[in-house]
């Protein structure tokens, strides 16, 4: 964890950060720079290892696995794979901007009201706050505009979260770091999100399709019916402003919502009180973060089942632990989250929820120590940032249907172009050997914690990624890992 004092901070070449930075040998502190943005007592509090990781026996013969490669099964969506950037400004979080862009994200998530570096400075600890807008009808576009362009410059979509809070002019009561506007004052908070959704959609011409009303609102502590009638004013505002923008919500976690009576709302009851209330969603925005992806299953089939088919749900916020507060928290946050045992757990629900048919799945975060696809100084990528690449970089998005004889060998098979790829996890503990019907494997490429382990440096702004081998004659997939599988031929 103490690493802040011997890591120098990487620095972005050809702008003023990086020349005053190299002036002032800066240094990281990571422990601080999530703790900073909120502190314990904000969050409502739940426990995402509660349920313990599902277990899967290790099998006891070859699991037999079949890819019906002319059956399709259905289209990843065009923004499925996504990933936030939400606390870090745009010159660090993009400093390293080819190791971004070689995950090649569908969307990047954004905050949009403060953005939060630390770092140290001859031994002192210095916090650098970047606020959009500190006074009403003025505002610093500068940080936020150099965001959504270095998402864009990476390949991405914008997605943004029009929160965490509101503007420190709307204080009213709660927590500081959290601002909660009075309901008199919701139309002032309504305009100024259009306000920023008409400066990056029609004054900057960005990309942005998906807003969202505000971050958690069980967390910034509005009661449930304030927050109905934010969102009417929300999308009003904004859809006046930007027509073709869509606006989303609840942006709830998965945890308790308590009401100013005390009553507390659990994920189901508030979300289909939400409906009830005729909230005027446009899609449906989560949060999740559990070690069992059963736990994760179960909140998307909650929203399937409140809100039906036809309506749009995606999964903003997607990890195993979001604790980070004290040093013990985060020490378990990174065990979870950044540990070998995240890798199977993540292909699972990239699997099964494009099954279940969720349009954008964003993991948290990108950078960051708790959570991060790299470390918050970017020495050190973490086993999903391979997960993620391998997904978005070497299967197709035509999925076809497959299957295993046994649940702890699972299969996405993709056939585009003619080319059949399968990308075969393994959720138990021990290495198993499989075999494959249906495509004459030519090339694998092999994921394990060995692997894993030998390569996870990132040096001189570099990182070795796996490499495509032939195909042996009988194959296993690494305990807790993956290998992806390519056809030896292309059928036209």
């Amino acid at each position: 964890m103490n690493r802040d004092d011997d890591m120098i901070m990487p620095i972005m070449p050809g702008t003023e950060r990086s020349r005053s930075a190299r002036t002032a040998r800066g240094f990281i502190a990571a422990a601080a720079a999530f703790a900073s943005v909120l502190s314990a007592q904000d969050l409502v509090f739940y426990d995402p290892a509660a349920t313990a990781n599902d277990t899967v026996a290790v099998p006891d013969a070859p699991v037999a696995l079949t890819v019906h490669a002319e059956k399709p099964l259905l289209t990843i969506p065009p923004e499925f794979y996504a990933v936030n950037q939400t606390i870090c400004p745009a010159h660090f979080a993009f400093r390293n901007r080819e190791l971004v862009k070689r995950l090649k994200p569908d969307v990047i998530r954004i905050f949009t009201q403060k953005l939060t570096l630390w770092s140290k400075v001859d031994g002192k600890g210095k916090r650098e706050d970047f606020v959009l807008s500190s006074k009403k009808g003025e505002y610093n576009w500068k940080q936020i505009d150099d965001h959504v362009q270095g998402i864009v410059d990476c390949g991405a979509k914008p997605y943004v979260a029009l929160g965490f809070g509101a503007p420190p002019w709307l204080y009213s009561s709660g927590s500081e770091r959290l601002v909660r506007p009075p309901r008199e004052r919701f139309d002032e908070y309504a305009e100024y999100m259009a306000d920023i959704v008409r400066h990056l959609a029609v004054e900057k011409r960005f990309p942005v399709r998906y807003v969202t009303v505000d971050n958690e609102p069980e967390n910034v502590k509005y009661p449930i019916d304030d927050y109905v009638e934010l969102v009417h004013l929300a999308k009003a505002a904004i859809q006046k402003a930007v027509p073709g923008v869509m606006v989303g919500g609840p942006v709830t976690g998965y945890a308790t919502w308590e009401q100013p009576d005390g009553k507390k709302l659990s994920f189901d009851s508030s979300s289909r009180y939400l409906k009830e209330k005729q909230t005027p969603f446009d899609f449906i925005d989560w949060h999740v973060y559990a070690t069992a992806p059963s736990v994760v299953m179960r909140t998307a089939n909650i929203l399937r089942d409140i809100y039906g088919p036809k309506m749009e749900l995606i999964l903003s916020e997607l990890n195993r632990d979001w604790r980070y507060a004290t040093a013990k928290d985060q020490a378990t946050a990174i065990s979870n989250n950044a540990g070998w045992g995240s890798v199977a757990w993540l292909i699972y629900l990239f699997d099964h929820l494009q099954r279940a048919g969720i349009s954008q799945v964003h993991y948290f975060d990108l950078i960051s120590n708790p959570f991060g696809l790299m470390d918050y100084w970017n020495t050190e990528a973490r086993p999903n940032y391979f997960t993620f690449w391998a997904c978005t970089s070497l299967l197709g998005r035509k999925r076809v249907a497959a299957e295993s004889t046994h649940p702890s060998i699972g299969i996405i098979a993709t056939r585009d172009d003619g080319m059949t790829t399968a990308l075969i996890y393994n959720r138990s503990a021990a290495d198993s050997a499989v075999t494959i019907r249906g495509m004459n494997a030519g090339s694998i490429l092999r994921f394990s914690s060995d692997w894993y382990d030998a390569n996870r440096s990132i040096t001189n702004d570099m990182l070795r990624m796996p490499a495509w081998e032939s195909a042996p004659a009988s194959m296993s997939v690494p305990a807790g890992g993956f290998i992806v599988v390519r056809a030896a031929e292309r059928i036209e």
